[in-house]
C-alpha cells in the first residue's frame, strides 16, 4: 500500500513538474514580416504597440504598422528615442541635451540646456527621467526641474529603472554591472565578459539578462546570463543557448543578411517566458525565440537576416533591424 501511494504520489509529482515545464513556444508562429523603411539608429514602440518611432538620417519619425501613417518630428544630431510609458511624450537625445516630444500638440521641448547630458531614460510611472551628466548619473522630473545627482560614476553609462522604479542598473567599463537602489544607496556589483554592454531588466524586476560572448575575433563563445537579484543579494547563472539551431519552416523575409558574429542582443516578452534574440547560425544571424525558461525550445522568425530584437507591448510583433531597414514580424 505504501508504494501504491507513493508511485501515485510521484506521478503527480511529474505531471506538475513537466505541465511547469511546458514549452511555451508551441503557439508562437510567424504570420507575416513586414518592411517599416530604412533606419540607421534606435527605435522604440508606443506603450499600446500602435506604433514604432525610429531615427533615420539625423531624423526622428512615427510611423503606425501599415506604413500609412509616417512623420518626421524632429530632425538633428538624434539618439536614444524612448516613448514614456503613459505613452504622452517621446524622450530623445540632442546635441548634448535632452527633448520631450509630446504626441498631443506634436511639439518638441527643451528640458536640459548644459550641453553634457546624454542617455535618458523614463521612470516606469513616466513621472521621471533617468540620465548621464559629466560622470554622474541624475535624475528629473519629466519637464526637466529638480535636476539631482543620484551616483558618481567613473565614465558615461546608460541607467535603466527596474520596472518596479526600485532600482537602477548601469553599465561601466571592464566588464562590470552595477545596481543600486532608486536613492543612489545600496551599491552592487558583479562581473560579466560583454563585447557590448547589452542588458534587460525582466518585467518582475527580479533578474536581468546579458549578453556573455567570450572569445577573439576567430571564435566567440556566445550565451545569455541571467542575474537573479534578492534584496541584497546577486547571483549570476548562465544560460546555454547552442549556436545550432534546427532548421523550422518560416515566411520570407524581404531583408538582406545581418552581419555580427555572436548573439549580439536579444528582448523579453511581456509575460517574461519568451527571450527574442539575434544569433548567427550558418553564417547568417536571424532573429530566433528562444524559451527563457528551458532554451532548448526555439523557433525561427526571420529567414534573410535580422538584429536587434524588440517585443511589442502585446507580445505579437517583434521588431528588427537589418542592413539600414526596419522590419516587423506579426505572430499568430
Amino acid at each position: 500500500m505504501f508504494y501504491k501511494k507513493l508511485f501515485v504520489f510521484m506521478s503527480l509529482l511529474l505531471v506538475l513538474v513537466l505541465s511547469g515545464c511546458a514549452n511555451p513556444l508551441k503557439n508562437v508562429e510567424v504570420i507575416n514580416v513586414l518592411k517599416l523603411g530604412p533606419c540607421n539608429g534606435r527605435y522604440c514602440w508606443s506603450p499600446d504597440g500602435g506604433y514604432v518611432s525610429f531615427i533615420n538620417n539625423r531624423s526622428l519619425f512615427v510611423t503606425n504598422m501599415e506604413g500609412s501613417i509616417k512623420k518626421e518630428i524632429y530632425s538633428g544630431d538624434i539618439a536614444n528615442p524612448q516613448w514614456s510609458p503613459d505613452g504622452r511624450e517621446i524622450l530623445f537625445q540632442s546635441n548634448g541635451n535632452i527633448w520631450i516630444h509630446r504626441i498631443d500638440t506634436g511639439r518638441n521641448f527643451l528640458i536640459t540646456s548644459s550641453g553634457i547630458c546624454s542617455n535618458p531614460s523614463w521612470h516606469p510611472d513616466s513621472s521621471k527621467i533617468l540620465f548621464f551628466k559629466s560622470g554622474w548619473i541624475c535624475i528629473m522630473d519629466r519637464d526637466g526641474s529638480n535636476q539631482k545627482n543620484i551616483k558618481q560614476v567613473a565614465r558615461e553609462t546608460y541607467p535603466l529603472f527596474s520596472p518596479d522604479g526600485e532600482r537602477i542598473c548601469y553599465y561601466t567599463p571592464l566588464y562590470i554591472m552595477n545596481i543600486i537602489n532608486a536613492d543612489g544607496s545600496n551599491h552592487q556589483q558583479f562581473t560579466c565578459y560583454t563585447i557590448v554592454p547589452n542588458w534587460i531588466w525582466s518585467k518582475d524586476s527580479k533578474e536581468i539578462l546579458y549578453c556573455d560572448n567570450r572569445g577573439d575575433q576567430k571564435q566567440v563563445l556566445s550565451g545569455v546570463g541571467r542575474v537573479l537579484i534578492e534584496k541584497n543579494k546577486v547571483a549570476i547563472y548562465p544560460i546555454v543557448i547552442a549556436s545550432e539551431v534546427p532548421k523550422v519552416m518560416f515566411i520570407y523575409s524581404p531583408h538582406l543578411i545581418g552581419i555580427p558574429e555572436h548573439i549580439s542582443s536579444f528582448s523579453y516578452s511581456p509575460d517574461g517566458k519568451i527571450m527574442a534574440i539575434s544569433l548567427k547560425r550558418e553564417g547568417i544571424v536571424n532573429i530566433y525565440a528562444v524559451s527563457s525558461i528551458s532554451p532548448r525550445y526555439i523557433v525561427q522568425l526571420t529567414n534573410l537576416g535580422g538584429d536587434n530584437p524588440n517585443w511589442s507591448p502585446d507580445g505579437k510583433k517583434v521588431l528588427f533591424s537589418n542592413n539600414g531597414e526596419i522590419g516587423v514580424v506579426i505572430l499568430k
